[in-house]
C-alpha cells in the first residue's frame, strides 16, 4: 500500500510514518519546509493529513484579525489546497484521513481560530464522504 503522509514531521506524522513503514507499506512523507510536487505522488491508496496549527491563542477579540482568519488557512484551505492536487492520482478503494480539533460540543477556551477552523474541516470531510468515491474520515486524536 502507498501511504502519503502530509505533515510527516508533527508528532502524529513522524508516528504514523514509523507505523506504516515498519509494517512494510511505501510510505512518502511531506512537511511545509520541503518544495511540493504533486506529481510525485501518483496511485496512493491512503493520504494521512496532519497538517494544523494551533495559533492564534487569545480570547476572540483580542487575537489579531489576519492572524485569526491564517488559521483557516492551515487548518482547512491549504490541507485541501494539497489534497485537490493529488485526489486524481488515488488508487481504486483509497481513503483520506484527516485530524480534528477539540471537542465539537464544548468550548475551549483561547483556541477560537482552531477550533471553528477544524470544525468546518469535519463538516467538510462528511460531506466529501458523502458526494465522492473516495472513503474520507476525520479522527479526534485526543491530547496528544
Amino acid at each position: 500500500m502507498k501511504v502519503i503522509i502530509l505533515g510527516g514531521k508533527s508528532d502524529i506524522g513522524l508516528n504514523l510514518s514509523e507505523r506504516f513503514s515498519g509494517e512494510g507499506h511505501e510510505v512518502l512523507s511531506w512537511s511545509r519546509d520541503e518544495p511540493w510536487c504533486g506529481w510525485e505522488y501518483k496511485g496512493w491508496d491512503l493520504v494521512i493529513i496532519t497538517i494544523g496549527s494551533m495559533i492564534p491563542i487569545g480570547k476572540f477579540f483580542k487575537t489579531e484579525r489576519d492572524e485569526w482568519e491564517r488559521a483557516f488557512m492551515n487548518n482547512l484551505f491549504y490541507p485541501l489546497r494539497l489534497l485537490r492536487e493529488i485526489y486524481d492520482y488515488r488508487e481504486r478503494d483509497a481513503k483520506v484521513v484527516f485530524f480534528a480539533g477539540t471537542n465539537p460540543n464544548s468550548t475551549m477556551d483561547n483556541y477560537s481560530a482552531y477550533t471553528t477552523s477544524k470544525l468546518a474541516l469535519t463538516k467538510l470531510v462528511e460531506c466529501m464522504d458523502s458526494e465522492e468515491d473516495c472513503t474520507f474520515i476525520i479522527l479526534g486524536p485526543g491530547k496528544v
